[in-house]
């Protein structure tokens, strides 16, 4: 190795530790303003139900003598994520409609209910 190559590989080395020493003076001043910011932003929280209202739809039909009857429930939900704190708004909403044969709601109901006794066994 040349003179010339060890001088430029301890130069190197010099600025890339100035750069680190001014980073870490920089961070130690200004790291509780910007932490404060971060703590206040929620990312990727799940939505909480705000409100759920349902109502039942009940298809009737007649061919030849038989009668069909069909009914489905329709779920609509008001899902919203916490504005952070010291936001104009107070939260976003966002609306979803679901609707259900009476096989798939007594399934969707078995695993919401799975799901309530996994949530007493951890708070038991």
């Amino acid at each position: 190795m040349s003179e010339r190559q060890s001088d430029g590989i301890i130069v190197s080395r010099l600025v890339a530790v100035v750069q680190c020493a001014t980073f870490g003076s920089v961070w130690t001043a200004e790291s509780a303003p910007y932490l404060a910011q971060l703590r206040a932003r929620v990312l990727g929280a799940p939505l909480k139900l705000q409100d759920c209202a349902w109502r039942l739809s009940l298809g009737v039909g007649s061919s030849a003598g038989t009668s069909v009857k069909d009914a489905t429930a329709v779920f609509d939900f008001s899902l919203a994520a916490d504005a952070p704190s010291g936001a104009a708004t107070s939260a976003t909403v966002t609306s979803v409609s679901v609707e259900f044969t009476r096989d798939e709601l007594l399934d969707f109901f078995t695993k919401l209910d799975r799901v309530q006794q996994q949530i007493d066994s951890l708070s038991a």
